[in-house]
C-alpha cells in the first residue's frame, strides 16, 4: 500500500456520532431497566398523567405521600421540576404501544423504556463534550481520551443507571454552552435561540441551573467581538438567547401557578414551611466543602478523582481559552458555594450527584493535561494511571445497585455514610460486588415481589435487584426469560467493536499512515 492515507478524514459530527453510539451502547449494557428511586417514579407518574391527558396531578396511591405536596385544590402534586417528565412523555407513549402490541405488562414496559432516558442523555452529553473539545482545536484522540474520562471515570456513568434529573440538567446546560462556543464570534445566529431553549429546558428541570445560565450570559458578553457597537451586539445576542428561553420560563411559571397559586412556588417552599426547615444555613462553608469535595460518602475528588486533572490543567487551559476558563471558574465556584451552604445532600446515589452539571466543565481543562503528557513520557504513567483508577472506581456501581449498602447502613443504625470512613460507599460497594457476582453465578432464588419495602432484613435478603448483578438482561434471566442471558455478550461484543472502530478513527495522521 501507499505510505500515505488518501481516505478523507471523518468530519467532527461523524466522530461525535460514533462517540454517542459507543457510549450509549456501553450504558445500555449496564442499565438496570427499571425505576429504583422514588424520585424517578414520581417524575414518571407525572409523565404518565400527561401522556393520558389527565393533567399533572398525581392520583392517590400512585406514589408515596412523602413525595407529593397538596395544592390549594386538594390534589397531590410533585414538587420536582417538570422538564424530565416532559421528556418521559414520548417514551411512555411508545412503551404503552409496545405493551399493547406485544401483550406485555404495561407498568414494566413503561419503566424499562423510560429507563433508557438517562443512558441516552449521558451518551449525548459525552458526544457534545467531545465535539466541544474538537471546537477548541484539540486532536480527536485527545478529545476521545478526555471524553472517556468524563463518561466512565466520573459519577456520570453511575447516574445513567438511575432516575434522577441531574444528568438531564447537565446535558441541556452543556448543549447550550456548546452552541454558544460554536458561534462565539457571530453577532446573531439561530444557535443563540437554540442555546436559550436548552438553558430554559434545564431551568424547567432544575432551578439550580440558573447559576450555570448566569455564566452562559457572561460568556455571551465576553465573546462579543470588540468592534463598533460592541455592547449593542451583546444585547442582540442576549435577546436572541432569551427568545429561546422565554417559552420555558412561561411554562415554569404556569406550572407553579396552576399547582400552588404562585408563579414562584415550586412546592419546596411548602415543604420547608411545613417541616420548619431552611434550604440554607445549616452548614458552614468549611463543612459544605468537606461534604461535597472530599468526604468519604460524597467527595467529588474521591468518587471522580480524574476531576483533579481538570483543576490542575486550568492554568494551562487559561493560555488557550481565557474567556471560557473564566466562565468555568465562575460557574464552578458559584455552584459549589450554593451547595456548600445547602442541606440538599443525601446518602442516595453515587458520589455528589448535585455536582454533575459542573463536572463536564471541570474536565474540559483535563484535555490540556492529556495533550501535554504525549510529549512528556515521565508524566504518562501518573496521568493515565489516574484515568484508569477513576474508571475502575465506577465499575462496582455500574454492576450492582448502590441501594443495598446504604440500606444496610440505615438498618444497622450506623453512622452517617457521608462522614464516617468505616461506612464509606466506596468500600461497601466493593463488598457488595463480592457477594452479588457469586450469587448471580449460582443462580440463587429470590422473592421477586416484596410488599414491605424498606430497610428491613427480609427486604434486604430477598429483593432480587439488591443481591445480584443489577443489569436488565441478567434480571430478565432470573425472571424466567432464559434467552435474555445471550443479549449481554452480544451487546458487549458490539460495544467493543464500536470503541475499536472509534479508536482507529481518531488515530493521529502518522499512525494512520503506518497502518496503511
Amino acid at each position: 500500500m501507499d505510505s500515505t492515507d488518501t481516505r478523507p478524514a471523518p468530519c467532527q459530527h461523524q466522530l461525535a456520532l460514533w462517540v454517542f453510539l459507543a457510549c450509549f451502547m456501553t450504558y445500555i449494557i449496564t442499565m438496570p431497566g427499571y425505576m429504583w428511586s422514588t424520585d424517578g417514579i414520581t417524575r414518571l407518574r407525572v409523565a404518565e398523567q400527561l401522556a393520558a391527558g389527565n393533567g399533572w396531578h398525581l392520583e392517590p396511591g400512585s406514589i408515596y405521600e412523602g413525595w407529593t405536596v397538596q395544592g390549594p385544590d386538594g390534589k397531590a402534586y410533585s414538587f420536582y421540576g417538570l422538564g424530565i417528565s416532559l421528556v418521559y412523555v414520548p417514551f411512555v407513549v411508545a412503551a404503552r404501544t409496545i405493551a399493547d402490541g406485544g401483550g406485555l405488562p404495561e407498568a414494566a414496559a413503561i419503566e424499562f423504556v423510560a429507563s433508557l432516558v438517562n443512558p441516552l442523555l449521558g451518551a449525548l452529553l459525552c458526544a457534545m463534550f467531545f465535539l466541544l473539545l474538537l471546537n477548541l482545536a484539540y486532536t480527536p484522540r485527545i478529545a476521545l481520551i478526555t471524553t472517556i474520562g468524563l463518561g466512565f471515570g466520573t459519577v456520570l456513568w453511575a447516574h445513567t443507571r438511575d432516575n434522577y434529573d441531574h444528568v438531564m440538567a447537565a446535558t441541556c446546560l452543556f448543549a447550550s454552552l456548546l452552541l454558544l462556543v460554536r458561534v462565539s464570534t457571530t453577532t446573531f445566529s439561530p444557535y443563540h435561540i437554540a442555546a436559550g431553549a436548552c438553558a430554559g429546558l434545564a431551568f424547567l428541570t432544575r432551578i439550580d441551573s440558573a447559576i450555570f445560565i448566569l455564566g452562559l450570559l457572561l460568556y455571551i458578553v465576553g465573546t462579543t467581538p470588540p468592534e463598533a457597537y460592541r455592547y449593542r451586539r451583546a444585547v442582540y445576542r442576549i435577546v436572541s438567547f432569551g427568545v429561546g428561553a422565554v417559552p420555558f420560563l412561561i411554562l415554569f411559571g404556569a406550572y407553579n401557578y396552576l399547582r400552588f397559586g404562585s408563579v414562584l412556588e415550586t412546592g419546596y417552599g411548602i415543604i420547608f414551611d411545613a417541616t420548619d426547615r431552611a434550604f440554607f444555613g445549616a452548614n458552614s462553608l468549611a463543612t459544605g466543602a468537606y461534604r461535597y469535595l472530599y468526604s468519604p460518602g460524597r467527595g467529588m475528588f474521591l468518587y471522580a478523582p480524574i476531576v483533579l486533572l481538570g483543576i490542575v490543567g486550568i492554568v494551562l487551559f487559561w493560555r488557550r481559552e481565557r474567556i471560557l476558563a473564566r466562565i468555568i471558574g465562575v460557574v464552578a465556584c458559584g455552584w459549589l458555594l450554593f451547595y456548600f451552604q445547602s442541606n440538599a445532600i443525601s446518602p442516595w446515589g453515587w458520589g455528589p450527584r448535585q455536582l454533575i452539571p459542573i463536572i463536564p466543565l471541570l474536565l474540559i481543562p483535563a484535555a490540556e493535561i492529556f495533550a501535554r503528557v504525549r510529549t512528556q513520557p515521565r508524566w504518562q504513567v501518573p496521568v493515565y494511571g489516574l484515568l484508569l483508577l477513576s474508571i475502575c472506581m465506577q465499575l462496582p456501581v455500574a454492576l450492582t445497585s448502590p441501594s443495598k449498602p446504604m440500606l444496610v447502613a440505615i438498618t444497622q443504625e450506623q453512622a452517617d455514610m457521608t462522614f464516617d470512613w468505616r461506612y464509606t460507599q466506596l468500600l461497601l460497594q466493593v463488598r457488595h460486588v463480592r457477594t452479588a457476582i457469586p450469587a448471580t453465578v449460582r443462580g440463587d432464588e429470590y422473592v421477586f415481589d416484596i410488599s414491605s419495602a424498606g430497610a428491613n432484613p427480609e427486604y434486604l435478603a430477598n429483593k432480587i435487584t439488591l443481591n445480584i448483578v443489577d443489569v436488565w438482561w441478567i434480571l430478565l434471566y432470573f425472571y424466567g426469560f432464559r434467552w435474555a442471558l445471550a443479549i449481554g455478550p452480544i451487546l458487549i461484543v458490539m460495544s467493543i467493536l464500536l470503541w475499536r472502530h472509534l479508536w482507529r478513527m481518531t488515530a493521529p495522521p502518522s499512525t494512520l499512515q503506518e497502518q496503511s
